[in-house]
């Protein structure tokens, strides 16, 4: 495996992101990304080689032999009240399409069966207490693999749910090291710190969510919050109602200033739009947005057969261009289109931090 970051290369940048990765007299490493939350603590020969990035707390390779085409260990976060009941359904489908696919001598590179997939409850002394108390349940998913080279490895992938956040621990590693390493893994599930995170997100009196570091923001209709965003793009994410796996999100990006020429990007944008999404339906226009213009975009598609709808808002002032996503069920939309329409509009741009307040 090839990691996306190597240790050596990379030892002033642990430092700086405050990723602890220490050992103790009992043979664990204690892997700490205090960005995401998470603090777990691991075998001294499980190396660290990738962290806070995106939606990844950490990957650490494990030993194996050079043959070996598989062997490592994940943790990974995604946003939304996802319930492991919706998840252990979708394995169960991904497993089922996988028998119907048609293998082609281009196409097959493995073959993937689903071994189990099971909820369990989480029960002390198993786990510690109020680790159980705050995600109460797992979902486990095993699978078994066999790449080109008639190789076997496995795959367990185990998940967990609390609040506005699932956790998705992951092992692959090859048949002969796979039992052994199985241990290592739950101990690691088991003993694992998983704390609340901390959002550079706060409430102002205008009822607006400020996003601090960027001094950006906006007002969330009811029943929505800030959230975790699963990319190191997203400066400001927020989550609305769950429909199965799909949850409404909006989410705010940012790049440096730069002027934009509005009536081009409407007439481009839905263009661009439809080269990577046939089935779209898209509009565009030109909208007011806090006292200067920007190019709306309306999108109407599906995700996993759920009609949904994106609105996307583009400007620019003058200390960036942003881009406002809103992605929501079909239905919510309709529904509340006037509510979440007030959302977009609600955008504000605070100055520095020690400069006069001036929102616009």
């Amino acid at each position: 495996m090839s990691p996306t970051r190597s240790l050596a290369a990379w030892s002033a940048v642990v430092c700086a992101a405050a990723v602890g990765y220490s050992q103790a007299e009992d043979g664990k490493r204690r892997v700490d990304v205090p960005r995401f939350g998470v603090r777990v603590r691991v075998p001294q020969a499980w190396s660290l080689i990738d962290w806070g990035r995106d939606d990844t707390a950490f990957v650490v390779q494990l030993p194996q032999d050079a043959r070996s085409v598989a062997g490592e260990v994940a943790c990974r976060m995604s946003p939304g009240t996802h319930s492991l009941e919706s998840l252990k359904e979708q394995v169960r489908a991904e497993a089922e399409a996988l028998k119907a696919v048609v293998p082609t001598e281009k196409t097959v590179k493995r073959k993937q069966t689903l071994l189990k997939a099971e909820i369990t409850a989480l029960k002390s002394p198993a786990v510690p207490e109020d680790f159980a108390k705050r995600f109460e349940r797992r979902l486990t998913a095993d699978w078994s693999f066999v790449d080109a080279k008639e190789r076997p490895y496995f795959e367990r992938m185990v998940y967990l749910q609390s609040g506005d956040l699932l956790y998705t621990f992951s092992l692959s590693s090859d048949e002969s090291h796979y039992d052994s390493f199985v241990i290592d893994f739950e101990e690691m599930i088991a003993g694992a710190e998983l704390k609340p995170l901390e959002l550079a997100i706060e409430r102002l009196p205008s009822g607006h969510w400020l996003q601090r570091d960027y001094r950006f923001g906006l007002m969330l209709p009811e029943n929505w919050r800030p959230n975790f965003g699963a990319s190191e793009r997203v400066l400001f994410f927020a989550t609305g109602a769950s429909h199965g796996l799909f949850n409404d999100t909006l989410a705010v990006q940012a790049s440096p200033a730069a002027a934009l020429d509005l009536k081009r990007l409407s007439a481009e944008l839905p263009k661009l739009i439809k080269q990577m999404d046939a089935a779209a339906k898209v509009t565009s226009q030109i909208v007011p947005q806090g006292g200067r213009e920007a190019v709306e975009t309306i999108t109407r598609t599906t995700r996993d057969k759920l009609p949904i709808v994106i609105v996307e808002r583009r400007f620019a002032t003058p200390r960036r261009c942003y881009e406002v996503r809103l992605m929501c069920a079909a239905e919510t939309f309709e529904k509340h289109e006037k509510k979440l329409r007030a959302a977009l509009d609600s955008f504000i741009e605070l100055e520095p931090k020690g400069a006069p307040v001036n929102e616009t």
